[in-house]
């Protein structure tokens, strides 16, 4: 990043007509936006196959069963987890809040 925004600030200082930052921005710039974008997609893949393999690891083990891996390793399979995971959260603390108001009315009195 503290090369592009060298690049960046380069290009402006060195080219001083407008004409020309245009053209650097599309040639340079843009590409390397680009392929930096390219490169997140595909890691974000490659760490996708990785956790499926490595869940499936544990499925085989017993720790998981088959189906549970893809909602384990997937977006769409976490942002369903996500939501009961709440509702526990949720019920969690009003139990945990349920037991400190207790505890406050028996020390207050």
């Amino acid at each position: 990043m503290v090369a592009l925004h060298g690049l960046w600030n380069g290009a402006a200082y060195l080219l001083t007509s407008d004409p020309a930052l245009l053209f650097y921005y599309l040639l340079v710039l843009l590409p390397l936006f680009i392929g930096y974008i390219v490169a997140v997609v595909l890691l974000r893949r490659q760490e996708g196959r990785i956790t499926v393999a490595r869940l499936g690891e544990y499925a085989a083990a017993g720790w998981f069963t088959s189906r549970e891996v893809p909602m384990l390793a997937t977006g769409p399979g976490r942002r369903m987890l996500k939501g009961a995971a709440d509702r526990v959260a949720r019920a969690d603390e009003a139990e945990l809040l349920a037991l400190v108001q207790a505890h406050r009315a028996v020390v207050i009195g």
